[in-house]
């Protein structure tokens, strides 16, 4: 191994030339273009062990595998010589210590790395990848300055970031839809048109695509804002509402890209007296008279961790897209005008071995407490406590939203109300039972109250969703779910927790009458994360994975603040074969939940299939089970002796095992080349459960298992190949390399 006690510190320039600086200023670049690429490899993933074969797949994939490493070998050398100390090495991993090197210049233009390109198609593709995801990673940052700025109500000051956005990333309509809200708060309506504008011509120049319906929505209703009459507005004393709900996230289903819904919308041009109308109701609006509920988050105490857990609210409450799109405003002073419509009040102190905050949620005109909640952690576990405050905070918010929109509740039925929709923002943890309890008391006193019905309806699901995987009875679970559905189609006829209810409800295989609903409820309500969530798990279900990983991707974009919907779009990214795109994501997370226990959960699941794992084994607890260890074992030493040891450890498949036992055991076997050990799995499989867990065909582990014409025996005994027919879309899969045959032509066979 070579690798130096006292490690120098290495600096990596990232634009232009390649080049590699020591700790006194030497350039230390090898002169070789491989070695060059290999060290680039290894600092972006720096503090992998990365395996010897990887770096000849990149590098030398059109050689033998006996030329490929001793040509690895002698760029390995040329390193070594340029920049003694900087590589570490065994037998068969090569790497860069994570503390070892910095990588220098904005990261992220198309100029990263420009000296390294053609020097193989492996490479090439890695590069450009990259290059598209600093790319990404610097317009999201950018995003969130833009975010911060306009939760603040300082438009005006994120036109720069906004156009560094659009040159970055022209077609991105996020983006398009933050700079409409800038030229909102600084009262250029013209501006918030041509905006517009421009995003419309580029989209149909360049994509042949019109602007999203959600965009041209947001557009007209800030022009409708700014130009109606304010003379009218200030005369009538009534402060006018104009609030949307924040629909909250639920938990995500076990199991598991979009094609946008594009819609011609009137362009209606602004002229100059409109102009100067929105100037005046954009200085009304700086005297406080806004229409936009305000909301403030402010420190209970002066105490310096009840002021870092309150800017730390504030922070993850500015991340929600109701921020962003103009629904209600978030301040950081709550004795500011206009005077906020909510006050959530904050304070955190430590007690012995536990560390407690305090939540409240206050009414910005009378000073009454709408609502209040303790939470208490053990000292360590700071990132825990303030991540689970944030999402409550974020779930409470749309709650009391939600009831304003609804004509209210007397102060106590509120409460109760907001008690129980805290408790849905952690219904993995506890008792959805519970949940549903609090609902119902609140229906018997106002029975046509929308938002009970709303988180009623979700508690039942995911009743029903533990009852099945747990493969207990199901059937108190459904005939509860039938009643309330039947009560709610009369009471709230048009709420769409009523469809999505109506997905646990269908039959195991109905693949397409599952994404027929989604879709209806995609056009009615465009901006809940729970319906993209449903949608990334039914498309991952029929095997169309790149699909699911948009939508999975849209989830996480409308609800920031949810843990569970940030580690489903990781865990779509890696079954959809998007190993490196995880990765990155896992490592947002980690800046985003340093030190919880929900990043603790995503980076086991991560590395237990797909990263490192010897860090999965770090993290495993002591409720994961003999068999995780033995398939662990086996990773890391995949041995005949530890294979049969896995198998052991699985046993034999039964008629009783539940959902995930049989997808675990499924997934292990087929990682290990367990051909036909995985069929005889699937075949003792009852359909009905199998056709309930269809997503674990489609993972990565399984390739072998799809490259089986045996595969499409399967399909068909749960309706898949049914629904691929019917529908005429048929599984990613069906495209890839070394298949043994034509998914269509294999249909067309069976069917004849």
């Amino acid at each position: 191994m070579v690798e130096s006690k006292q490690r120098p510190r290495w600096r990596l320039n990232c634009v232009g030339s390649f080049a590699i600086i020591d700790e006194m200023g030497v350039d230390r670049t090898p002169r070789g273009r491989k070695a060059r690429a290999i060290l680039v490899y290894l600092a972006v993933h720096a503090g992998a062990r990365i395996p010897r074969e990887k770096l000849t797949e990149l590098l030398w994939g059109d050689r033998g595998e006996s030329q490929a490493r001793s040509s690895l070998r002698q760029s390995l050398f040329e390193i070594r010589s340029s920049a003694p100390g900087l590589l570490g090495s065994d037998r068969d991993h090569v790497w860069v210590a994570h503390d070892a090197i910095q990588m220098t210049g904005e990261v992220g233009q198309e100029d990263f790395y420009a000296d390294l390109n053609h020097i193989s198609s492996a490479f090439d593709e890695w590069l450009e990848e990259e290059r598209r995801q600093r790319t990404a990673n610097i317009w999201n940052s950018l995003r969130d300055e833009c975010a911060r700025l306009l939760a603040c109500g300082k438009g005006s000051a994120a036109f720069s970031i906004l156009d560094d956005m659009a040159r970055l990333d022209p077609y991105n309509e996020d983006g398009a839809r933050l700079a409409m809200q800038a030229e909102f708060q600084a009262g250029h309506a013209a501006g918030i048109e041509k905006r517009y504008r421009d995003l419309a011509e580029v989209l149909e120049r360049d994509l042949g695509v019109r602007p999203a319906t959600e965009t041209g929505a947001l557009r007209d209703r800030l022009l409708a804002e700014l130009t109606q009459d304010p003379l009218g507005l200030v005369s009538s004393g009534v402060e006018v509402q104009d609030v949307a709900p924040i629909h909250a996230a639920e938990p995500f289903d076990q199991k598991p890209a979009n094609t946008a819904r594009r819609t011609n919308k009137v362009i209606i041009l602004v002229g100059l007296i409109i102009v100067a109308i929105a100037g005046m109701f954009a200085a009304l609006r700086s005297l406080g008279m806004t229409s936009l509920p305000v909301v403030a988050v402010a420190a209970s105490d002066n105490s310096p961790h009840s002021q870092q857990l309150s800017r730390d609210l504030l922070v993850k409450l500015g991340t929600l897209a109701e921020v962003g799109s103009g629904r209600w405003r978030l301040t950081e002073s709550p004795a500011g005008e206009p005077r906020p419509s909510y006050i959530f009040r904050a304070s955190e102190n430590v007690n012995g071995a536990n560390i407690k905050a305090n939540l409240l949620l206050v009414d910005g005109k009378s000073e009454s407490v709408l609502w209040a909640r303790e939470f208490q952690f053990r000292r360590g576990l700071e990132g825990d406590l303030r991540q689970q405050v944030s999402l409550t905070a974020g779930r409470v918010l749309g709650c009391t939203l939600d009831a304003r929109e609804n004509g209210g509740l007397p102060p106590d039925s509120l409460r109760l109300f907001l008690t129980g929709c805290a408790a849905s923002a952690e219904m993995g943890e506890a008792d959805p039972r519970e949940v549903a309890g609090t609902m119902r008391e609140i229906l018997n006193r106002r029975p046509a109250f929308t938002p009970a019905w709303a988180l009623l309806l979700l508690a039942d699901t995911w009743n029903m969703q533990i009852a099945r995987s747990k493969s207990s009875d199901l059937t108190l679970a459904r005939r509860q779910l039938e009643r309330d559905l039947a009560t709610a189609r009369t009471e709230v006829p048009a709420l769409p927790q009523i469809s999505l209810a109506q997905l646990e409800l269908l039959p195991p295989g109905a693949y397409g009458e599952a994404l027929k609903l989604i879709t209806k409820l995609k056009q009615r309500v465009p901006d809940n994360s729970q319906i993209w969530l449903e949608e990334s798990g039914a498309l991952a279900s029929v095997g169309r994975m790149a699909e699911a990983v948009v939508a999975a991707r849209r989830a996480a974009e409308l609800d920031p603040l949810s843990p569970a919907v940030s580690r489903n779009l990781i865990e779509h990214l890696a079954w959809a074969g998007q190993i490196e795109a995880a990765r990155r994501e896992l490592a947002n997370a980690s800046e985003k939940w340093a030190g919880t226990a929900a990043l603790r959960d995503a980076q086991f699941a991560f590395h237990l299939r797909y990263g490192d794992p010897r860090e999965a084994r770090r993290l495993m607890d002591d409720t994961k089970g003999a068999s995780i260890d033995a398939y662990l074992a086996a990773r890391l030493n995949p041995t005949a002796a530890s294979i049969k040891a896995l198998k052991a450890s699985l046993g034999r498949p039964s008629l009783g095992e539940p959902e995930g036992k049989t997808a675990y055991a499924i997934q292990a076997l087929a990682e290990f080349g367990q051909v036909d050990d995985v069929f005889n799995w699937l075949q003792r499989t009852p359909k009905d459960r199998l056709a309930d867990m269809s997503y674990v065909l489609f993972r990565p582990a399984l390739q072998d298992i799809r490259r089986d014409p045996r595969m499409m025996q399967v399909a068909r005994r749960i309706g898949l190949m049914q629904y691929w027919i019917a529908s005429g879309e048929w599984p990613d899969f069906c495209s890839e390399r070394g298949l043994r045959y034509r998914c269509a032509d294999f249909a067309k066979t069976k069917a004849a």
